[in-house]
């Protein structure tokens, strides 16, 4: 029993209750409160409320306008997941078919907005003797309140409810009591006391009971389920008991909704990052605990390959009446090239204009160094081959260059709090861009740096790919010499250019470094005259003198990008 001496509850047992009062962790047969205190009888636990000053639980429902000094006498209990385990269904054929049903019916909703109706339609069929019920979701901030924050409870983000016909009153969820269920992570119970027949407290227009069950998962925070109905008569003492299974209906509802909106929001996040990784990729990601955390940004050694399109110019003046045929040109074009990245398991970094970055060795570590860019890069050019075989091919006349780097960068998330993206930062990405320009110098498909031209030569047999040494040049802006490679298809390969030719325009590139002008005229002599190696070294020695002069370090002077 209870009694009210100034600000303080006197709470004692009544002789023969076996259960004593739990409070702070120890069992007493009386206790003295003050507003705010809780104590627990058996399973269930009770809060002391100051009904003049609105404190939390002071009410079923709260307009926020509401005199809640005229606020009934309130019973609260909380309920964890395992306290429902031996309550019994009400109407377990009836719930468990809306629960086996629960994926389908929501299958079809494209928003947040459908979703809650959808959910509240169907929280309301398994309920019967429910009145009124809401789907409700706050934002995480709001998840903080206490009365000592604010006078009046944030007003939620979201709230879609669903009625019975024969319920005609005013419905308006209890801010207080949802907050309350979230704050706890625990479905939370209020029973208006009976103050006998004449007792006229009109809590949302005649509800006289409430309950609230968090939806939980990380993607759901925030987000409760809230089911009321008419008021008890008087002397029925087995109504808490008997809301038990709905609750155990709403809480495992609750629970099916956590995992479904989890599950779609891992799809949504697959079908994103599938623009950007390849399956492989994707699977490791989404296995990780956390997406968000593993596409932090990290400093890791990563291989960029940066691929522009060639021959767009001319193809924009072929079809410049024809701007749908153009587009379909440019898209076939870009898909040879994001194909070609994700198929060798690299990541699409950006797409910009009629060019392509990707890059490897994150978001995993590649034990493969430069190799797998440098296979991308090989069926690039070998794509845009075929194509030319084709009769009216969407890609007559394209071609891409291909420029390839290995070093350190970061890698990642990057960008601002508002605009994000998968990307990768540092040098090596300026030189992919800067390698993938010189294959027009040297008149070739694929340039790649020395890093990544060593690691093949020691790792890569023939058959599968070579590279043939280009020159060491300083590009304009730039102040670090850098030494140029062509990257080249296996000896096998219809298109590969023979062993003979490769070394002897090495032959010629040390002669230039190391001064030997006048040999190196005779050595490219006897080169093809449409090799465009070769005629990069022609051209400058059009231009040079017959000998170097004594300043002279090998490397060759880049005048234009």
């Amino acid at each position: 029993m209870a009694e009210i001496k100034g600000d303080e509850f006197l709470i004692r047992c009544l002789e023969g209750a076996a259960n004593g009062l739990l409070y702070a962790g120890k069992k007493f047969r009386q206790i003295r409160l003050v507003a705010g205190d809780s104590f627990q009888i058996g399973g269930t636990e009770f809060t002391c409320v100051d009904q003049d000053a609105g404190s939390p639980g002071s009410s079923l429902t709260d307009s926020d306008s509401e005199d809640l000094s005229e606020a009934p006498r309130v019973r609260e209990s909380a309920y964890s997941a395992e306290d429902l385990q031996k309550s019994e269904f009400r109407n377990p054929i009836h719930q468990i078919e809306i629960l086996a049903n629960l994926p389908e019916q929501i299958a079809s909703t494209r928003s947040d907005e459908e979703f809650a109706v959808k959910v509240a339609e169907l929280l309301l069929q398994g309920i019967p003797q429910a009145d009124a019920v809401a789907v409700v979701q706050f934002v995480e901030s709001d998840l903080v309140w206490t009365p000592q924050l604010s006078a009046q409870p944030p007003v939620p983000a979201l709230v879609r409810v669903a009625s019975r016909e024969s319920y005609s009153g005013r419905f308006r969820p209890s801010r207080r009591l949802m907050l309350k269920c979230l704050q706890l992570g625990q479905s939370v119970i209020h029973i208006l006391e009976p103050e006998g027949d004449s007792a006229q407290f009109t809590i949302s227009d005649g509800l006289g009971w409430s309950f609230s069950s968090p939806i939980r998962g990380g993607v759901s925070s925030g987000w409760c389920l809230f089911v009321s109905g008419r008021k008890f008569r008087q002397g029925d003492m087995f109504g808490e008991e008997a809301l038990q299974g709905d609750l155990r209906f709403t809480e495992l509802l609750a629970q099916f909704i956590g995992s479904i909106r989890q599950v779609r929001t891992l799809q949504n996040q697959q079908t994103q990052l599938s623009a950007f990784f390849s399956p492989k990729v994707i699977e490791s990601m989404m296995s990780a605990k956390s997406v968000s955390a593993d596409i932090a940004p990290a400093e890791c050694d990563v291989t960029v390959l940066f691929c522009d399109l060639r021959g767009f110019s001319e193809r924009s003046e072929a079809l410049r009446h024809d701007l749908p045929a153009l587009f379909q040109s440019v898209s076939r074009a870009l898909g040879v090239m994001a194909n070609g990245i994700l198929e060798q398991d690299g990541a699409i970094a950006d797409f910009q204009g009629d060019a392509i970055l990707g890059f490897w060795g994150w978001p995993l570590d590649d034990a493969n160094g430069p190799w797998p860019a440098c296979r991308a890069a090989l069926a690039i050019c070998q794509g845009f081959r075929n194509a030319k075989e084709e009769l009216n091919s969407s890609l007559t006349g394209l071609s891409a260059g291909v420029g390839v780097t290995h070093g350190r960068a970061l890698a990642g998330r990057i960008g601002t709090e508002q605009q994000a993206k998968i990307g990768v930062f540092g040098p090596v990405v300026n030189l992919g861009s800067r390698l993938e320009g010189m294959t027009k110098h040297f008149g070739v498909s694929i340039c790649i740096d020395q890093a990544a031209a060593e690691y093949l030569r020691e790792h890569i047999p023939a058959t599968e790919a070579r590279t043939r040494f280009l020159s060491i040049v300083r590009p304009k802006g730039m102040r670090t010499p850098i030494s140029v490679y062509e990257l080249l298809p296996g000896e096998a390969s219809s298109s590969a250019i023979s062993s003979e030719l490769i070394a002897a325009h090495e032959s010629a590139v040390h002669g230039i470094i190391a001064g030997n002008w006048e040999e190196v005229r005779e050595t490219l002599s006897r080169l093809p005259e449409n090799d465009g190696p070769a005629n990069f070294l022609r051209a400058f020695l059009a231009k040079a003198p017959k000998k170097p002069g004594p300043d002279w370090n090998g490397v060759i002077q880049l005048d234009y990008k």
